[in-house]
């Protein structure tokens, strides 16, 4: 006998957490909780995935920092991992880990590289990692300039001068990588020696010449100009090489044999130490509170581009009290955007001939270094408001895509559950996984627990098929991305995005030392973890409506949903009120009998009923139905995908309006 009345109201699409609107008003397919969920390319929800151990720490320290240097000249690989002040390269799977020589600072490094050579810096230290002979070894990011002149003194010898000579030295690292390529760095030069004045058939001994006690230096070079008046010549040739250790050289050249096509590199200045790395125009970009420092390019002619730094290219940020927070290179590498907590500052030319500055040019600006990555659609970005935002490098208004989650329903979190005082440190990264790609946000939330370092939260936004912004009609019909949580069972203090073959993973690091690969798998280190989501607030009429059943349809291993019936896999809930509360009162539920579907040929283990004729949720106005994983079996780990695919609710009106 027919029910009379009933009706069937299915949810077919989902499209990620809604929290910011009336909540009786809430879109069929949003969500109001969605804890270790994730919504895919198509619509449905599924756990979101775990991750596996790459590698335990043979001393426990923090992870600060993770990079993944692969060495276009030769394909190589190192993953770095900086554990406090004591540094590791590895290879993508863990192995062969070597540890490096101890950094001052157990700063997190940040980190660039070229072809041939990764650089990283924290304000402390400024080091660069080459390939000498085969081995990755660690040196200082440039050289310091010897820190003294040479002495002269003359004896009789060979060389005439008319009026007479100055000399300087520098400080040369030569080696040679495991392709038989020879790389020279420089340093700038010592200061002038004195004028030697004019000499007939002299020798002219250089003294002094301090060796440098910088393990990348080999050798040094000798400058001199050519014979003219004292303090006419500002140009230094190149005359002569020495090894590091040789402490006097006797010159007996004329001016002819000088090499004029080499000259000494004033603005060989090594890499300043800085928070704040990123690359522009081919230079690497290296930023320290308020001043933005640039490596030479193409205007250095001697030595490594990329290892000097002319004061020419130091300027500041017109940002008043304000120091810069992040910077990124936009339009491949010809724009730099350069952020304070309040304003971005756009900046773009080839040299300092040419180095435009656009002041204030969008607002807000970047939380922290981390707080902003490059996507196909824009840069996005954290703000010190909390707030997420996407930005082309040009609108002077970004536009807001964590509207959505801007407050927070009880026992949920959103973006104002973030820690004020850690938000400099949230991380931003796009990943790919599966069909779909994700910006994830990793912050330290307000519940963490004081005793434990890193995030606990990363705030997972699906990006729509489509892309974000523009024209797309789906971003244009949710107006924001499809936002879910994970909670790791481990706090997070790094990451980094590394290839494993042709894999992309976010590599992650935690308070003990220990090295994640993610998306890896569904459990958190072997660990088993819940995940639990609420849909939308529904009410079927105006008025009062008695709830019959609800049907699941659920996408998950047939043999693990065979053991035990539908309870093996899932547990679902139900909260019938009044009118939605955002209280203890709202999120307590009951929980509800599951049965599979019969079949003409036996049960469906993939269609699953929920029995709603029981006490406090056979009715009400509104209903929100609260689906989680459980195992009945505690032999059978939860390391297995489990989606809801659709929910199909059987109501039927008690009265419209009043009664």
């Amino acid at each position: 006998m027919a029910i009379r009345g009933i009706k069937s109201f299915p949810i077919a699409a989902f499209s990620g957490k809604n929290t910011a609107v009336n909540l009786t008003a809430q879109a069929m397919g949003t969500l109001t909780a969605a804890s270790n969920v994730m919504i895919m390319s198509d619509q449905q929800v599924r756990r979101a995935p775990g991750y596996t151990l790459v590698k335990s720490p043979v001393i426990g320290r923090q992870v600060q920092s993770i990079f993944n240097f692969e060495r276009s000249v030769d394909s190589k690989q190192f993953v770095f991992v900086q554990r406090m002040a004591d540094l590791y390269y590895m290879n993508a799977d863990g192995t062969g880990e070597v540890r490096l020589p101890g950094l001052f600072s157990s700063e997190p490094l940040q980190w660039v590289e070229n072809a041939f050579v990764a650089y990283a810096t924290n304000g402390f230290d400024a080091l660069r990692f080459v390939d000498n002979a085969g081995v990755l070894t660690m040196w200082k990011w440039g050289i310091v300039a010897p820190a003294t002149a040479p002495a002269i003194s003359i004896s009789a010898g060979t060389l005439t001068l008319t009026y007479g000579r100055r000399y300087v030295r520098c400080y040369v690292s030569k080696y040679t990588d495991s392709l038989g390529i020879e790389r020279v760095s420089i340093s700038a030069p010592s200061a002038m020696s004195a004028f030697t004045g004019p000499v007939t058939d002299a020798v002219i001994t250089l003294s002094a010449m301090t060796p440098s006690t910088d393990p990348q230096v080999t050798h040094q070079w000798i400058f001199a100009t050519s014979d003219s008046p004292i303090d006419t010549s500002a140009t230094f040739f190149f005359e002569a090489e020495i090894t590091n250790a040789t402490t006097t050289f006797a010159d007996t050249i004329i001016d002819e044999f000088l090499d004029q096509t080499r000259l000494a590199p004033f603005d060989n200045n090594p890499a300043p130490p800085s928070h704040i790395v990123t690359t522009f125009q081919n230079r690497q970009v290296l930023i320290e509170k308020n001043q933005i420092r640039l490596s030479g390019g193409a205007t250095v002619t001697i030595g490594i581009p990329d290892e000097a730094f002319p004061l020419s290219l130091f300027f500041n940020i017109p940002a008043g009290a304000r120091e810069a927070t992040a910077a990124i290179s936009l339009n491949q590498g010809t724009i730099l955007a350069v952020s304070s907590a309040d304003d971005w500052f756009v900046y773009t030319g080839y040299d300092a001939s040419t180095f435009t500055e656009q002041d204030r040019i969008a607002s807000p600006g970047a939380a922290g270094r981390y707080a902003v990555c490059q996507t196909p659609y824009g840069t996005v970005f954290m703000s010190q408001s909390k707030r997420f935002w996407l930005w082309d490098g040009t609108d002077n208004h970004p536009m807001e895509l964590s509207a959505a989650v801007a407050s927070i329903l009880f026992g949920t979190v959103g973006m104002e559950s973030l820690d004020s005082t850690q938000i400099s440190d949230a991380r931003l990264h796009w990943y790919s996984y599966g069909l779909r790609h994700f910006i994830g946000i990793m912050g330290r939330t307000s519940n963490a627990n004081t005793a434990t370092a890193g995030t606990d939260w990363l705030s997972i936004w699906g990006v729509p098929g489509n892309g974000i912004g523009g024209q797309n009609a789906e971003f244009q019909r949710t107006n924001t991305l499809f936002q879910t949580d994970k909670f790791p069972t481990d706090y997070w203090t790094a990451s980094a995005l590394v290839k494993v073959g042709n894999v992309p993973y976010l590599f992650i690091g935690d308070q003990v030392g220990n090295v994640y690969r993610f998306p890896d798998g569904f459990q958190d280190n072997s660990v088993d973890y819940n995940y639990a989501f609420s849909h939308a607030w529904f009410a079927p009429i105006e008025g009062k409506s008695r709830f019959y059943w609800a049907d699941i349809f659920v996408d998950a291993p047939a043999d693990i949903m065979g053991q035990g019936g539908p309870e093996a896999v899932i547990t679902v809930s139900a909260t019938v009120l009044e009118a939605p509360e955002n209280s203890a009162r709202g999120i307590a539920a009951t929980l509800l009998d599951l049965r599979n579907i019969p079949t003409q040929t036996g049960e469906s283990y993939f269609c699953v009923r929920a029995k709603m004729q029981v006490p406090d949720v056979n009715s009400g106005r509104y209903l929100r139905l609260n689906f989680g994983l459980s195992s009945t079996s505690a032999s059978v780990p939860m390391n297995y995908d489990v989606a809801i695919q659709k929910i199909i609710l059987y109501a039927a009106p008690i009265y419209d309006g009043m009664p």
